[in-house]
């Protein structure tokens, strides 16, 4: 049995941020600049534009057409983004968990195989995950045809009911989050690319402190939102000159590149807080 320490879990975080910040700089920032360009460049996601398609679908009432040309684009670009993000948290992970043994490039060829498999298996716990919530709205007489239709007042019983789910299941997701914390850095650590290997890990090493560490995710949380929220407010305001695409790019990757960091890094350090070295190591 464990005893988590949250003072331990943050020092465990700061001394992983102390030890591989310069590696973590070149491979997570990579990844999420790669990812960027991914999603905004070859994908042409533009906040602006998607915002003025959608008004004028829901003026014309075509928002199916709408939701049919844009889900595989969202899709296709969030899948290329998430797997060059991961590829980045998992080589650094690797990283630092094999002391600096493990080359760079062997670590980068343990991410992508890692990543492609984690987010394939995600990808299909999401599409079960929707197709539940789904048959839980058209079960509540909810239908999909007010959205694709336009029609204002079945869009507000959507959006009000979609509403009271969130609120019901955001502790759940909470506990969960809290449970699957360190599913990446147990892969890592055994140099696995079995998600499924990660997600029973996880779930065993915080059974004893599970309560402790839904307040310390609550807490990280909170303050996340809080910090970046501001960092996105204030790197918006100056990247909103730059154009419709390239400004929330510029804004993505700027407050992208430390939030990922400082993830990984605190997820790191719940790990070693909850797996310490025979030798009191923390990552040197």
């Amino acid at each position: 049995m464990n005893n988590f320490s949250i003072g331990e879990a943050w020092s465990q975080a700061a001394a992983f941020l102390s030890e591989h910040w310069k590696i973590m700089l070149i491979l997570v920032g990579g990844s999420v600049v790669l990812g960027n360009i991914a999603q905004f460049g070859v994908f042409g996601i533009s906040q602006e534009a998607m915002s003025a398609q959608m008004t004028a679908a829901m003026r014309t009432g075509n928002m199916q057409n709408f939701l049919a040309t844009m889900a595989p684009k969202l899709g296709g670009a969030a899948f290329v983004a998430g797997v060059i993000q991961s590829i980045g948290q998992f080589a650094s992970l690797r990283v630092a968990f094999s002391r600096g043994e493990e080359e760079v490039g062997s670590a980068l060829g343990y991410g992508v195989v890692a990543a492609l498999v984690s987010f394939l298996f995600w990808a299909v716990l999401t599409f079960v995950f929707v197709a539940i919530f789904a048959v839980i709205l058209i079960a509540l007489g909810v239908s999909g045809g007010a959205l694709a239709n336009g029609d204002t007042s079945g869009m507000a019983a959507l959006v009000g009911t979609l509403v009271i789910l969130v609120l019901l299941i955001l502790p759940v997701m909470l506990y969960i989050g809290a449970r699957l914390w360190v599913m990446a850095p147990a892969m890592a650590d055994a140099r696995s690319a079995n998600p499924i290997y990660g997600l029973t890990e996880s779930w065993r090493l915080t059974r004893p402190s599970q309560w402790p560490l839904v307040g310390y995710l609550l807490l990280i949380g909170v303050a996340t939102i809080f910090v970046f929220g501001l960092l996105g407010a204030v790197t918006g305001f100056i990247t909103s000159m730059f154009g419709s695409t390239v400004g929330p790019m510029v804004q993505s990757i700027v407050t992208g590149v430390p939030s990922t960091i400082l993830a990984i890094a605190i997820s790191a350090g719940v790990y070693r807080a909850l797996v310490p070295t025979d030798d009191g190591d923390i990552f040197a």
